[in-house]
């Protein structure tokens, strides 16, 4: 009982800072690129978030080294094992470092070959020099991240997010400010290599402060069992690297290449407020990842399972609230922020959160995955992943337009995510039960449905456009979409689960404040 206190305590902790922390760095994002819009305009928008797609390919060369190594991390943590931890960490160490310096050289040889993916030539300068600036931003991340993996590992990424949230506010601070007297996007770019570089480089100092023995310099070898099962799960992730870099790089390289740069950048602003839901969302169960996996070492399947579909309740409240939220204040929220040069028409953005909603909706069974180490079991999935979005979305941006990019991932999510996700969880963590599982997501999409109707007809009683108008729709939105929410599964144990959690935490949080 106490090790399940233990873990909830943690999940919590971990899961509200992730909130806090989350929430400010979006917002403080959104300011930033507010900023960025009025002072530097719609073009180079068009070239950060294309040079970030590229970049996010060329993390291709991890091969899967981080979720490996956060795997191999929770049993040696677990069980107080100084001596596995560091020759664990003394193995990251060696790789990650290889990694950095294969991204630069990877990065920089790239550099002939990116304008491919440019419809036209942008009358940009010093367009070689900013590239380079995102290549060096990515290359030299890898040199001191793996103290981060540590703590999270360890069920101490409150520690992480504390020193992300603080660099992210100086950062975005600064930028906010120069980038309004100087209109140079350099600066810009400066500034975000100079948050990165301090972010990894503190989170190192706090490692090494909080695992002092990590300084030892005698270092055993590690055991052939233990070597073999970390190149195994390496092997493994290179393929579901491959599968998640591809349709995440798809979009934005799709658009550049066959409708146009000016397109990606009005593209790029949905896309930053579904990222940011999507990372607000990540860090939330990531917090709970390293307490899941340790659930898998200590708990029998019953126990998983109970634990599985109490958090598969959770997600779908939170991708139902965010997708609603989505569809309905996206276009409000972009004509406060820009104008209306950078909408795009209604049926994609139906799309857009209807990708949004299947993908959160994944996030509890590839957790599940993820924490039992069962890489290897999917190792062809992200193959046909890749394939399916790359040939659907390129056969229908060609005949439709931008829509078929995004149905080409809303497909792929469907025939090829959906069947074999759950598959894996439930055949190799929770011990069967995946009819139980499919009638359950098919269910809760019928609900989502419902509510997002309901939500939009609801915030169609508010006209205009404005901060106002986007206010007025917000709160609508959100008490719209949780009170029918509520409504359609107050009756469910796990309805009742979430709110004991919620109650209790709460009335925790209240004692502190009081003592």
């Amino acid at each position: 009982m106490a090790k399940g206190i233990t873990r909830t305590n943690q999940s919590m902790k971990n899961a509200t800072l992730s909130i806090i922390s989350q929430g400010i760095q979006q917002l403080l994002r959104i300011a930033v690129r507010i900023v960025f819009i009025r002072a530097i305009g719609q073009e180079l928008l068009g070239v950060n978030s294309l040079f970030t797609e590229i970049l996010t390919a060329l993390q291709l060369v991890e091969l899967g080294v981080g979720p490996a190594m956060a795997f191999s991390l929770y049993k040696p943590l677990a069980e107080n094992d100084e001596e596995k931890v560091k020759s664990l960490m003394a193995l990251f160490k060696k790789a990650y470092r290889i990694i950095g310096a294969i991204v630069l050289i990877l990065g920089v040889g790239f550099t002939p070959f990116y304008t491919f993916f440019i419809n036209g030539a942008p009358d940009i300068s010093n367009l070689n020099l900013i590239y380079l600036i995102f290549v060096f931003d990515t290359g030299i991340s890898y040199f001191f991240s793996y103290y981060r993996t540590l703590l999270i590992s360890d069920q101490k990424k409150y520690v992480d997010l504390s020193v992300q949230m603080i660099v992210t506010i100086l950062v975005s601070v600064l930028q906010m400010i120069l980038i309004t007297i100087t209109h140079s996007y350099m600066i810009y770019l400066i500034l975000q290599v100079i948050g990165t570089i301090s972010t990894n480089f503190i989170a190192s100092k706090i490692a090494i402060k909080e695992y002092p023995y990590l300084k030892d310099k005698n270092v055993k070898k590690l055991d052939n069992a233990t070597t073999g099962e970390i190149k195994k799960n390496i092997f493994a992730m290179i393929f579901h690297k491959i599968g998640t870099i591809v349709r995440d790089a798809t979009d934005n390289l799709f658009i550049s290449k066959y409708i146009s740069l000016a397109i990606s950048g009005v593209y790029s602003n949905y896309s930053m407020i579904t990222k940011a839901l999507a990372t607000l969302i990540g860090q939330i169960f990531n917090a709970v990842l390293s307490s899941v996996g340790n659930l898998h070492i200590t708990a029998d399947s019953k126990a998983q399972k109970e634990v599985f579909y109490n958090i598969n309740y959770i997600n779908f409240w939170i991708a139902t609230f965010c997708a609603c939220c989505f569809g309905v204040l996206a276009k409000p929220f972009i004509l406060v922020i820009a104008n209306e040069t950078y909408l795009l028409g209604s049926f994609v953005v139906v799309l857009l959160t209807l990708r949004f909603y299947l993908d959160i909706m994944r996030k509890t069974t590839w957790m599940f995955c993820e924490a039992a180490g069962v890489y290897w079991k999917g190792k062809s999935k992200p193959i046909w992943e890749a394939v399916v979005n790359l040939v659907v979305s390129w056969i229908l941006v060609k005949t439709i337009g931008i829509s078929g990019i995004f149905i080409g991932t809303i497909i792929t999510i469907l025939i090829v995510d959906l069947p074999i996700e759950p598959y894996l969880a439930f055949k190799y963590v929770l011990n069967g039960g995946l009819a139980k599982y499919y009638l359950r997501y098919f269910i809760y999409l019928v609900i989502f449905g419902i509510i997002a109707g309901i939500t939009y007809l609801a915030c169609m009683l508010v006209t205009g456009t404005g901060i106002t108008a986007l206010i007025l729709k917000a709160i609508i939105a959100i008490i719209t979409s949780n009170v029918m929410f509520v409504l359609c599964t107050f009756k469910t144990k796990e309805f009742k689960y979430a709110k004991g959690l919620i109650k209790n935490y709460s009335s925790k949080i209240i004692k502190r404040r009081i003592a």
